[in-house]
């Protein structure tokens, strides 16, 4: 039974539902359930009844019925913790009894002081015991987690595996292709490094050639100088036909000088009976006069065909010359042209054969790198198959 000292120790312990003496001697089902559900709430238990704990009476409905007949058992398991014949029923929490009433909330006011009493001691007992407890159920958590990851990985590895053996076949296939191809491209680009070998000897010739016509033209200096002796000669020329013109002058007035002396030599052998001594020798003298004169004719005469002929040289020379330098020049221009022409075609076919050496060049590239790709995962698989398909099956058992 609660004794008055008893009624004050539950005041205290119990701010939020405190009793009197008149709930005692006529209890109520709404206090008694109050009390029970604040005393439960102490133990750290979460109670929250469908129904506000400030009435007289419950409600009477299946929700509330469910709530305090959970409500009941609890409170049975608290008494029988103190004694086994202790009991407490659903009947005994809605029609409660100033007896049993009185009596229920002694024994569970004393267990109340007692767990309060030993609970510290007993909790420092059972920490250390209770904290094994749960490192050893998280290791046991985490190792299970742990395991059904490592399962899970080897079941994605397993299929990953699977996949990567099923394009073996494909990619050994591809691996001979691939090498095949490599060596077709090995050897074009053989063959083309011999045409561009070939293309290189024929620039270079092409070049020397170049470089041996430009000698054999003549330079522009020597053009200009011989543009020069031309030009003297054409001087010259002019000169001397101005001098045959000239002479040729002097030759007919000579010729005409000998007609009149040869008449006149005439008219004196005509009157040299007739005429003084003094006369014939002045005649005499005239007549050699004439002689020198038709020496100097005939002399005259020599020095013409001489200057005709040198000139007629000298105009053969000058016209061979200015053949020969128009021949030599259209030679050098349509050779010009024509190895011009050779140097731009090479450039364009050595420019050709480059890319397309550059372009072969990044295929075998890219070649080597797929290549090496795929004998790095053909060697991962070789050298890992089995330690992967062990680890497996290990983690399956």
């Amino acid at each position: 039974m609660l004794t008055k000292e008893d009624v004050e120790g539950w005041n205290k312990v119990f701010a939020d539902c405190q009793i009197k003496q008149s709930d005692l001697t006529q209890p109520s089902e709404g206090f008694l359930v109050k009390a029970l559900v604040c005393y439960t709430r102490r133990f750290g238990y979460k109670v929250e009844p469908p129904f506000p704990l400030n009435g007289e009476k419950v409600e009477n409905n299946k929700e509330n019925r469910l709530f305090l007949i959970r409500l009941a058992r609890q409170v049975d398991h608290f008494l029988k913790i103190t004694d086994k014949s202790y009991s407490f029923t659903y009947y005994e929490l809605i029609r409660p009894t100033p007896k049993k009433t009185s009596h229920s909330l002694y024994i569970l006011l004393n267990y109340l002081f007692y767990y309060n009493m030993y609970k510290e001691e007993v909790f420092k007992m059972a920490h250390e015991p209770i904290q094994k407890f749960h490192e050893i159920k998280a290791l046991i958590i985490g190792q299970q987690q742990e395991n059904e990851k490592r399962m899970q990985d080897a079941k994605v590895l397993k299929m990953n595996v699977d996949e990567l053996l099923k394009k073996v076949p494909h990619l050994r296939s591809e691996h001979k292709e691939l090498s095949k191809r490599n060596a077709d491209q090995e050897e074009e680009k053989k063959k083309l490094k011999g045409q561009f070998n070939e293309l290189a000897e024929k620039l270079k010739h092409l070049t020397e050639q170049k470089r041996s016509l430009l000698k054999r033209v003549v330079a522009d200096e020597e053009q200009q100088e011989l543009q020069k002796q031309i030009e003297s000669l054409q001087a010259d020329l002019t000169q001397r036909k101005e001098l045959a013109a000239t002479n040729e002058a002097t030759l007919r007035k000579l010729t005409e000088s000998v007609k009149l002396m040869q008449h006149l030599k005439k008219e004196v052998e005509k009157a040299h009976d007739i005429v003084p001594l003094r006369l014939v020798e002045q005649l005499a003298e005239t007549k050699k006069q004439l002689d020198r004169a038709m020496e100097e004719e005939d002399s005259a005469h020599v020095r013409q065909k001489q200057l005709s002929q040198i000139i007629e040289e000298e105009q053969q020379n000058y016209d061979a010359l200015e053949q020969q330098h128009q021949a030599k020049k259209q030679e050098f221009e349509q050779k010009e042209k024509t190895c011009k022409a050779k140097i731009e075609s090479l450039q364009r076919v050595l420019k050709e054969k480059d890319d397309k050496m550059a372009h072969i060049e990044k295929q075998d590239q890219a070649l080597e790198c797929e290549l090496k790709e795929q004998q790095e995962i053909a060697e991962f698989l070789e050298k890992n198959i089995a330690i992967i398909l062990d680890h497996y099956d290990g983690n399956s058992t």
